[in-house]
């Protein structure tokens, strides 16, 4: 254990103060931050259109006045004082108002290169005003007209059959869930990718340098093995642990953004201490931990680090086809989806989003679980025994080869027993 320990630190320490670790963690940060701070901008900088209303009518230029919030109105009684204005770039649109025998047939002229107008908004004020006009020729008080525009009422709501039990599903957790499972399934992706062929890239280097014969003298392969493991998931601990404190940091000043309080007004936070939310953060565990285990294992089939690309290929195939299966999943729940959201590695992406999107129950997650926690024990045996018997086995002809050359040995080791 101690000797394990000590492999750990080494490395550890070594990749903790190297620039492509420090840049693997502050990536997303400045991605982050760059977004955020270019949308805050853009929000920021986006003024109101000015539009400019001409019409005889005082009431009818008020109304717009009062019913276009989202842009500045200026009243005129002119047409050509109105144009020219618009000629001199002081106005962005101008809107004519004639009402001949009680309809209206407005006229709107949008300056090309202005800021942008929405035509929506007019109409709905244009139609409220012909409304208006038509219930004053039909001799219809206010009341009148309010009872005749008032809208039937819809109510509606979502309803969760399990087990013959009908329960209401709240549709702001519900989204809350999605968002949750997807997230979950693109930082398995990026963390597993990413420190996959971290581990690979740790076995490779010392297998090309020839230092392995050395190390191996001193300890055994598999005090080696679970010790470069522990390293390099401690690495991933420390990498969680700095965004976790980080959002505690910034989170108050991050609320003041207009743009990141409208992304999360909508969220219930609640689900992250949910059964889901534990659910989904036992599959990302085991996902690093098995995508661990297969980088381990590639990493030591290759002979030098030129040949590190080809152990990380596997890594990448899987996780993406994981990552194609959660997207699917979206599409509805076919019966290949359900197949492989119980297979090790994959399942791992896909069942999250499915039970995200209730197509499987919490029963159906934690079955999933457990096929991945029997697999991922089953898995790093067979890996520990396959590392010790190729991590100084030398093979040049490819990758594909030193499976078969690892194969053979483990078999012939197997019959000397």
């Amino acid at each position: 254990m101690h000797k394990m320990l000590i492999i750990a630190k080494q490395v550890f320490m070594k990749n903790v103060r190297s620039a492509s670790w420090i840049f693997l963690v502050l990536s997303p940060v400045l991605l982050l931050g760059i977004s955020i701070g270019i949308g805050h901008l853009v929000q920021s900088s986006q003024s109101k259109p000015t539009i400019g209303v001409v019409s005889t009518v005082p009431a009818i230029r008020k109304t717009f006045a009062d019913s276009l919030p989202g842009m500045k109105v200026k009243e005129y009684k002119s047409q050509d004082k109105a144009e020219t204005a618009m000629q001199n770039k002081k106005l962005d649109a101008v809107l004519a108002v004639p009402i001949k025998n009680g309809e209206i047939a407005a006229n709107l002229q949008l300056r090309d290169g202005g800021k942008v107008v929405s035509t929506k908004t007019i109409q709905a004020v244009l139609s409220q005003i012909q409304l208006q006009a038509q219930a004053t020729k039909l001799n219809l008080n206010s009341e009148q007209l309010q009872a005749l525009l008032k809208p039937s009422v819809l109510r509606s709501k979502t309803v969760v059959v399990d087990h013959g039990k009908a329960s209401t599903k709240n549709q702001k957790t519900d989204t809350s869930n999605h968002l949750i499972a997807v997230a979950i399934t693109v930082l398995m992706l990026v963390f597993t990718l990413s420190y996959g062929s971290m581990i690979a890239q740790e076995i490779a280097t010392e297998k090309g340098s020839r230092i392995m014969e050395t190390i191996l003298s001193s300890v055994s392969a598999t005090t080696q093995f679970f010790g470069k493991l522990a390293g390099i998931l401690a690495l991933l601990v420390v990498n969680i642990l700095f965004y976790l404190l980080l959002i505690l940091v910034a989170w108050k000043p991050l609320m003041k953004i207009d743009i990141v309080k409208t992304m999360l007004g909508n969220f219930d936070f609640g689900v992250l201490t949910s059964t889901n939310g534990l659910i989904f953060c036992v599959f990302f565990i085991l996902a690093v931990l098995t995508y661990s285990v297969l980088a381990a294992l590639t990493g030591s089939l290759v002979a030098n680090q030129e040949q590190v690309q080809q152990a990380v290929m596997p890594i990448s195939m899987i996780g993406l086809l994981g990552y194609v299966f959660a997207l699917a999943v979206q599409g509805g729940d076919s019966l290949i989806v359900k197949i492989v959201s119980y297979l090790p590695f994959v399942g791992a992406s896909v069942m999250p989003v499915r039970l995200a999107m209730s197509f499987a129950t919490v029963g159906d997650a934690w079955i999933s679980i457990l096929i991945s926690v029997i697999f991922l024990i089953l898995f790093t045996w067979f890996t520990a025994k396959a590392y010790k018997s190729n991590v100084l086995v030398y093979n040049q002809g490819g990758f594909l080869k030193s499976i078969r050359s690892t194969f053979s040995i483990m078999n012939a080791e197997r019959k000397s027993k």
